[in-house]
């Protein structure tokens, strides 16, 4: 069985911003590659995807991220106020050793409207 992966205009991961990127998280491992093509069965989101820990992020976390993409006029304006809460709320995961590591990732779509 294959994983998912997911072609999204903005990727935030570890407080980083890919661009146009392919991400996939396949157990503890995130994969992020630059678009250099179609890839079958990737799914496109309009918007971001944040690579959050599974462990701290809760549906109200979900729902506040929801509103701040799709109430933003811009994208970047949405990817900076996304950016913001992540930081605020330590929901990306932890900048240690990947031996260390112990948050579980999660990818979140948040896509625009």
């Amino acid at each position: 069985m294959s994983k998912l992966q997911y072609l999204a205009l903005g990727v935030l991961h570890r407080g980083r911003l890919y661009r146009n990127s392919i991400v996939s998280a396949d157990g503890g491992n995130v994969i992020i590659r630059p678009f250099d093509g179609e890839v079958p069965q990737t799914i496109f989101v309009s918007g971001v995807v944040a690579v959050c820990a599974s462990e701290r992020l809760t549906d109200a976390h979900r729902r506040a991220l929801t509103l701040r993409v799709q109430d933003a006029p811009l994208l970047d304006r949405a990817i900076m106020r996304v950016d913001r809460y992540l930081s605020a709320n330590s929901l990306y995961l932890s900048d240690s050793s990947p031996e260390a590591d112990v948050d579980t990732p999660v990818l979140l779509l948040l896509p625009r409207r």
